[in-house]
């Protein structure tokens, strides 16, 4: 298990002037710009400990920033800065630029002569030293813009000094999977943004998630760079959100856990195992698979699931096992990450018998029709249908192995009961239109 320093009460890591924000006692930080419109940006003041410079090959560019834009899906407008963003008027403010001409700054992971804009976030360790730590936010494509075609990546670099590092000083270190190229480009190479990707439901988002190894002594700093170079033609607006970086005293990048589960079981429901498990937090998760043993005592792949990536949220998933062995069957859970690596988890069992399959109704609402799959009972069932309410909406004698349907009243509303009654069984379904 990990071990995060100074947990209890204990500040990991403060902002470079004081009354700023800081860590919080579990050594997170975290930053989600906020609710409100901002007018005007001061370093290290409208946003504590965050920075913001255009740069022009060795000199400071000329584009400002712009104040709070909102992304609509008309053509955002067209100035190089850097904004911030609400969406379709929502108050979820995200940080992004628009480099143009005017604009620039050292390209990761040197100067190479480019325009661009760097924002980028300080941090100094007020503690014993660090040696790790795992960063995570959320990046956002806002707009489609006239580019040519041309990739147009924004490349996320850090650097360590005894004071505060310059947002245009060499010796930055990139980080290349934290880097974000906007999936969408234009084959046009215009004048003007063609069409905006507002959020929620059209912009492009990637959530970026890495751990770093570092060596940030007591009293020094570390700023986290966010470098947009201003690239042919057209740059897209991009924006990150959703900021969080948590310190460790150790060099555990290799071992954080990638998930943090919260429980895993397996049990029989007629004729097949269902399985279910949940998550409390996820490391660049990318999908569980489902394994299982069997009388051959070699695990094969059932089911595979998509992981959440990076999350603090706890999640619940599941997945079905149709065709388990009779008797012992062991289960497994192994989780992948974007790398390729894997973690597997202990084992869970399900004494599955055949004969629980005489009965295994299923239902589902087709239309306005009832739709019902018989399954492998080996009896004539009555089906029933209720409302809420208790009125009896429709009926039906279902043999083994039968499938079809029953229409239900035009006026029907909310929840329907289903019952399945068999001479030694009766079952229940609930089915929420």
């Amino acid at each position: 298990m990990v071990k995060q320093i100074f947990l209890a009460g204990n500040l990991v890591l403060a902002l470079n002037a004081a009354g700023q924000a800081t860590f919080n006692a579990s050594a997170v930080y975290t930053q989600n710009f906020g609710t409100s419109t901002v007018a005007t940006w001061t370093d290290n003041s409208t946003f504590p400990g965050w920075y913001a410079l255009s740069w022009k090959v060795a000199a400071a560019g000329t584009d400002p920033f712009r104040g709070t834009t909102n992304i609509t899906a008309a053509a955002p407008v067209n100035s190089g800065g850097w904004y911030v963003y609400q969406c379709n008027g929502g108050t979820d403010m995200k940080l992004g630029t628009r480099p143009s001409n005017s604009s620039g700054g050292p390209d990761s992971p040197g100067m190479d002569g480019r325009n661009g804009i760097a924002l980028g976030l300080c941090l100094q360790n007020n503690l014993p030293t660090i040696n790790s730590l795992v960063i995570s936010f959320d990046s956002y494509q806002l707009s489609l813009a006239d580019e040519g075609g041309s990739a147009n990546t924004v490349f996320f670099d850090y650097l360590v000094s005894a004071g505060i590092p310059a947002l245009s000083a060499a010796g930055y270190t990139n980080v290349a999977t934290l880097n974000f190229t906007p999936p969408q480009s234009s084959g046009i190479a215009g004048s003007a943004q063609i069409n905006g990707y507002p959020c929620p439901g059209n912009c492009q988002t990637v959530n970026k998630s890495a751990c770093i190894t570092v060596n940030i002594p007591s009293g020094s700093y570390i700023m986290l760079r966010w470098w947009d170079p201003n690239d042919g033609s057209n740059d897209p607006h991009v924006a990150i959100d959703n900021v969080s970086v948590t310190a460790y005293s150790d060099n555990l990048c290799a071992t954080v856990l990638p998930i943090e589960l919260l429980g895993f079981n397996a049990k029989q429901e007629g004729s097949k195992v269902t399985l279910n498990w949940s998550t409390a937090t996820e490391t660049n998760n990318d999908f569980f698979t489902v394994e299982r043993a069997g009388s051959d005592e070699d695990f094969h792949p059932v089911a595979t699931v998509s992981g959440n990536g990076t999350t603090t949220v706890q999640h619940s998933y599941s997945a079905e096992d149709l065709s388990p062995e009779n008797g012992i069957n062991y289960y497994r859970l192994r989780q992948t990450d974007y790398n390729g690596q894997s973690t597997v988890s202990d084992i869970v069992t399900v004494n599955f018998s055949s004969d629980a399959d005489d009965f295994s109704p299923g239902v589902s609402l087709c239309g306005q029709d009832l739709c019902y799959s018989a399954g492998a009972w080996n009896a004539s069932i009555r089906m029933t249908v209720y409302d809420m309410t208790g009125r009896k909406l429709a009926e039906q004698d279902i043999q083994p192995g039968e499938n079809g349907s029953v229409p239900l009243p035009a006026n029907y509303q909310g929840m329907l009961i289903v019952s399945f009654v068999s001479e030694d069984e009766v079952r229940v379904v609930k089915i929420i239109p």
